[in-house]
């Protein structure tokens, strides 16, 4: 595994001070040589649930598992979780108004129904767009949160734009990166103008980079994100598309 990942305390060391929750996460990591990565550390490992009855393997980040917010757990026991009758994805949304109306109207997942579910489960189930009728898969806890929920893929890359709100405005106000956004941007199916810098589109890309000139698709939003912005995956330092967060051994 190299040198350690992410930032902070050792996993174990963590693990060690952290009662009974960190026993258990010592008990489910599945990985060789767990003192080898952080609690911080971004690195997808191997788990094995601790309950007799599941004992199902799934891998998730060192960090999603020890932080203090929202930390994950096994994704099968979740699913599995008996919900009562006010703490479900139904009752929430028909406590959060408009929101919540759209949401059950846009649910039509086949396998789970709404009371099964809780509103911050990382169950990702089928929608069916109110506006366009595109139907598309996202966790229910990405629709729900309270900053930036997420919504219909296709709507967002055709809604319309104006004059001062697009992609090519934003690359004009934003120094250097922009500048080096509208030299990199290569896509012959949309314009700079037609996108905004938070849009799912993946756009093409060309490393601007002499000795590497690497054409590559990756989202917008990755790539104008004020932290940790995506880059050339090639080039030292390049995040990918499939794991924005993970950070790059020296």
């Amino acid at each position: 595994m190299g040198r350690p990942k992410g930032s902070g305390k050792s996993f174990v060391k963590w693990c060690n001070e952290s009662g009974r929750r960190g026993a258990r996460l010592l008990l489910e990591c599945r990985e060789k040589d767990p003192s080898k990565f952080t609690k911080g550390s971004s690195y997808k490992a191997l788990w094995k649930c601790a309950e007799e009855k599941c004992r199902h393997k799934w891998r998730a980040t060192v960090n999603s598992r020890t932080t203090r917010v929202r930390f994950t757990g096994c994704p099968k026991c979740e699913n599995q979780m008996q919900h009562s009758k006010t703490k479900n994805f139904l009752a929430w949304c028909n406590a959060n108004g408009e929101l919540g109306k759209r949401l059950l109207e846009e649910f039509c997942d086949t396998e789970k129904k709404p009371e099964e579910l809780t509103k911050a489960s990382h169950y990702k189930a089928t929608w069916k767009c109110s506006t366009c009728a595109h139907k598309w898969s996202a966790q229910v806890s990405s629709r729900t949160k309270s900053v930036n929920p997420s919504g219909c893929h296709k709507c967002a890359n055709q809604m319309p734009l104006s004059k001062t709100y697009n992609f090519l405005v934003w690359c004009n106000a934003n120094g250097e990166l922009g500048k080096r956004l509208l030299e990199e941007f290569c896509d012959t199916e949309k314009k700079p103008e037609e996108l905004t810098k938070g849009s799912n589109y993946k756009a093409k890309w060309k490393c601007l980079n002499k000795m590497c000139r690497h054409e590559w698709s990756m989202c917008m939003y990755i790539r104008t994100r004020s932290v940790k912005p995506g880059g050339c995956p090639m080039c030292h330092g390049g995040v990918s598309e499939r794991n924005p967060k993970r950070e790059r051994a020296a």
